[in-house]
Parts: structure tokens; sequence; C-alpha cells
């Protein structure tokens, strides 16, 4: 079966697709897309598996839902999550066989009209959305809203079990790719916790464990990581996945490596990887012949992805536990990260700053848009009404 037949795609706030040819304020549904403060972008959903996994009376079915883009900025979460739907809807082995187990939903860009903006972190109105997933509003924060009530009635489906909540960051301080996670009471939720890190530390070479976080610091307690995990069944593990914007220390010879493109797309495969690994040692994969058990993936490009193992047991101790602020939260000091101040090249004005990084969003939303139009897509009803709007603002609060 061809891959594209296990993608399904839809508009969380349920709006009309307008043909791009049509005259801006003739939308279909009767809404003008011209007004400022009424954008009207699509919150898209993707979702990957098999077809048969969308029977709702069959048997219940384990939920992996991915976000990525809260924070307009931060381009390079795009090309992770670029790189982890390339994969899931590839032909190889691995992505078969994920997809015939597992239900994937991802959201690639929760803040739209921020990234289309050109703002760094902030929707248009001004909000930090990752700072509202505790009382978000429907007029405010609306594709927080959508997001949080897709996952509350999937949550709430007696056919459905959310496994993992993963919202893809980039970081512009720290080196590497790393996790936060949540402090849990109950000890076998904890080691569940600890250890889909602990295999992504094997198979990415970009990703660091030791720098690996669980806490509950009081002031990231409006993200999604954070809320989710308090109110989301106790089967269901919640992340942010951060990546720096710069490099990455390769841990054998603790060579600094720059990020490219194509990095930030393999550490996103390696993502898919892992979650292969992960539901293989748990035996939801156990059918799986031995053959399919390779080392290493490769892209559809025929890119391949590195099986990196510095370390073949789980070592769960190097995950750090923390229950105050973040050690790493406060660290703005760019030499404390093995970069040399003056070696960083500076924009020649803010004019040219601001027209590259219109630029780039607009590049990441073109292919964002032509990946969505590739696939062989089917809307869903279950969609949800809401208007897409936010403003610019500068918050100094990390993800």
């Amino acid at each position: 079966m061809s891959a594209k037949k296990n993608v399904f795609h839809e508009d969380l706030f349920g709006r009309a697709f307008v043909d791009q040819n049509e005259s801006a304020g003739s939308d279909s549904d009767g809404i003008s897309d011209s007004v400022v403060g009424n954008q009207q972008r699509r919150l898209d959903l993707i979702t990957i598996t098999h077809p048969s996994n969308l029977n709702k009376t069959a048997d219940k079915k384990r939920v992996i839902f991915v976000t990525a883009r809260v924070h307009p900025g931060e381009t390079p979460s795009s090309y992770v999550c670029q790189g982890f739907i390339d994969f899931m809807v590839s032909n190889h082995s691995i992505a078969q066989q994920l997809r015939e187990h597992l239900i994937f939903k991802v959201v690639p860009m929760l803040n739209p009209d921020g990234v289309y903006l050109g703002n760094y972190r902030s929707s248009l109105m001004g909000f930090d959305l990752n700072r509202q997933w505790q009382s978000p509003s429907l007029w405010a924060h609306p594709t927080i809203y959508a997001t949080k009530q897709l996952l509350m009635n999937l949550d709430n489906n007696p056919f459905i079990d959310v496994n993992f909540f993963i919202d893809i960051h980039a970081h512009s301080t720290l080196m590497n790719g790393f996790m936060y996670g949540n402090i849990y009471e109950d000890e076998k939720r904890a080691e569940r916790q600890a250890r889909f890190p602990s295999l992504l530390s094997q198979f990415a070479e970009d990703f660091s464990l030791p720098q690996t976080n669980f806490n509950k610091d009081t002031l990231k307690a409006g993200t999604g990581r954070r809320t989710l995990g308090g109110i989301l069944d106790d089967h269901t593990i919640c992340y942010t996945l951060e990546v720096s914007f710069y490099s990455y220390t390769n841990m054998l010879t603790n060579e600094m490596i720059p990020y490219t493109e194509e990095k930030y797309a393999r550490l996103g495969r390696n993502l898919a990887r892992t979650f292969y690994e992960y539901y293989s040692n748990e035996g939801t994969l156990c059918n799986m012949s031995s053959s399919s058990r390779v080392d290493s993936i490769h892209s559809p490009g025929n890119i391949s992805i590195s099986s990196y193992s510095l370390h073949n047991n789980h070592n769960l101790s190097n995950v750090n536990l923390e229950d105050d602020h973040s050690q790493h939260h406060h660290s703005n000091d760019v030499k404390n990260y093995g970069i040399n101040k003056e070696s960083i090249v500076q924009p020649t004005s803010s004019k040219d700053c601001l027209e590259d990084r219109l630029k780039y969003n607009y590049d990441q939303l073109k292919r964002l848009n032509q990946t969505l139009n590739s696939l062989s897509c089917c809307t869903i009803s279950d969609s949800f009404s809401a208007n897409a709007h936010s403003s610019r603002s500068t918050s100094k609060d990390k993800s």
C-alpha cells in the first residue's frame, strides 16, 4: 500500500480551504482573509497511520501526538518536524511497521500567524502561546485552544491511549538536542519517562542525555509539557524536545559540529526510530521479523540516519531531576557553550535581519504547504471551529 494512503490531513479550525489563486477576501466560507486581526490561517493536523486504525470500534489504539513551531523564531523545530514527517510517510519498513501499529498526529505549526508575520516568540496578539495551555482562550489563543480540546477528546476516548506528547522547540543558548520532562511521583511512570530519551541518545549523536532535565519549574507551569502532563491520563508521557540553533558536540571526539537543515531533519528521523525501538522493547511490535530491526535508517532520499550508540545499557542516572528552576534557564553566557562571541556573524542592519527572517519563514511555510499538497488527504469531520489570530511581542522566557 502506498504510504500516501496512510496520511490524513485536516484543518483543526474546520475552515474550507481557499484556492491560493482566489482573490483576498473571497473565501468560500464568507469570511474575509484581509482583516489583520482575523488572519484565518489554517491550523494543520496530519494523521499518519494505517487506515484500519481509524476504525473507532476497533481495539484500543496508541496515539503519539507531536507539535512544533509554537515559537515562530525557532525555525530549527520545523526542520526536525519535517524530517519526522518525511520519514513517517516513506515506504521504509520501520515506518510501515509504526503506521501499522500506531497513530501519529502531527501539528507542524502551532503559531502560523506568528510565523507568517516574522515574529520571534509571540502570536499576532502578543501572547507567548506556550504559556497559555492552562486556560487557553478561543478568542485570544485559538490554536492552543483547539489543540488542547483535541487532546482532551482523545484522552477521553475509550478506544484510544495517548502515549506521548512531544512539543518540538529550538534553544538559543544551549548546544545539542535534549528533552525537558516532568516530575512524577509514580515510579513506573517516571521510569517510562526516562526510557525514551535514553533510547534516543543511543541513535542520535546530537542528542545529550546529561542535558535532559525533568523538573517542575513554576516558570514553565503554562507550557504544553507541564500542563498536559498534569491533566492527561497517567499513561501519557509529555516532553519538550529542544534542539540548538547552533551546533552539537560529538561525544567521542568532543568536536563542535554546526547544525544544518539536513542534520535537523536527521534528528526528526531518529525520533521516529526511537519510537520503533521503544515499542519493540515493550512488545507492541513483537511480531516484527528480525530482518526489520536494522541499525541504520535511510530517508526517502537515501540519506542515512546515523546509528549512534555511546552506551548500550540504558543509563537512566544521566537524566537530571530538578524540583526547582532549571539550571540551564538562567545562563546566557555564550562562552560557556564553546562559542567564541567574535566568531558570530552579525547582520549588517536590523532591516537586513528582518528581511532574511521573513524570507526564511516564508520558505518554510511554502515547503509545509508543498508537503501537505503532495499527500493523498481526506478531511475528517471531527474538527474544531476557531479563528487563528495572534500578535507581536517579545518574551524573555525560553520554551
